[in-house]
């Protein structure tokens, strides 16, 4: 099952506390941007390759922090 909401669309911004699973800090560490049918468009780290996985991610699903929409 996704991490992210049912209202979630292409462009959505999610966030993710990639420091310390089920320790979650105050503020994300880590986010990515929605590009629908479930999958996220991520620069996982300095010089790895951005591209497009899952939000089911095995990494990233349990660090799934909340999701906004930028307003335009």
């Amino acid at each position: 099952m996704s991490p992210c909401p049912s209202w979630v669309q292409s462009g959505d911004l999610l966030f993710y506390d990639t420091t310390d699973i089920g320790a979650p800090g105050p503020t994300p560490s880590h986010v990515t941007m929605y590009v629908g049918d479930g999958q996220m468009v991520n620069a996982p780290s300095r010089g790895k390759t951005v591209r497009v996985e899952s939000v089911d991610s095995g990494f990233y699903s349990p660090r799934f922090m909340g999701a906004v929409r930028p307003i335009s």
